[in-house]
């Protein structure tokens, strides 16, 4: 299997990555609980379940492109 190289802000996504699990550590556990309880969920609540994980899997992509745009900002 061939590796991909390393970018060159591969450094920076990982520090930043880092940052992230450090800072919303909260959030991360939310999600690991939402979905041990979506995959533990019964047929009938399945459906509510995987809502639940959707919406903190959300929370998790929209504080991700918060960082983004904050660094993106930083470099004008």
């Amino acid at each position: 299997m061939r590796l991909r190289r390393q970018g060159r802000f591969h450094g920076l996504v990982e520090r930043q990555l880092d940052l992230f699990a450090a800072d919303d550590a909260d959030l991360l556990t939310e999600a690991a609980e939402a979905e041990s309880g979506w995959n533990s969920a019964s047929v009938e609540n399945s459906e509510e379940a995987y809502g639940d994980y959707q919406l903190v899997a959300d929370a998790i992509a929209d504080r991700l492109l918060d960082i983004r745009e904050s660094y993106s900002r930083s470099l004008d």
